[in-house]
């Protein structure tokens, strides 16, 4: 039972911080049992880093979605219709990402590992053998 500092945004994401005080189950230094109580929480009105971040590009996908509907209107500009139709999508695989994060309760880069990432695959070498003197195949 190990007590952590805690901030907690307005929209229910949270964020564990410093060590505050350590249980006596662990005898080594910097260790602790894995159990995290909260010590304090530290509440914050504003949004968190993700949420700026999605409605900073969900601005910027909207301005995108609108110049290019001016575009095809004047019709005289093909390729900046397509350049930024790509960079379009390449912003929404990005606002999706940001997303899915938010939803897994991730912040400021901490990745959760998933069952495909928690054990890396090793391939094993099959090495033919020759049969014995004798021996059927």
């Amino acid at each position: 039972m190990c007590f952590f500092e805690q901030s907690l945004w307005a929209c229910g994401l949270f964020k564990w911080g410093n060590m505050r005080n350590q249980c006596l189950k662990e005898k080594r230094i910097g260790e602790t049992c894995g159990l995290r109580l909260i010590y304090a929480t530290t509440y914050h009105k504003g949004p968190c880093k993700i949420c700026q971040d999605l409605s900073r590009k969900s601005r910027r996908v909207q301005k995108m979605n609108s110049d290019i509907a001016r575009w095809r209107l004047d019709g005289n500009r093909p390729a900046t219709i397509e350049a930024t139709g790509e960079e379009l999508r390449l912003l929404q695989n990005s606002v999706r990402n940001l997303q899915t994060r938010h939803l897994a309760g991730t912040i400021f880069g901490s990745k959760r590992q998933s069952e495909n990432d928690a054990k890396p695959s090793v391939k094993r070498r099959v090495v033919a053998r020759r049969p014995a003197v004798g021996e059927q195949l």
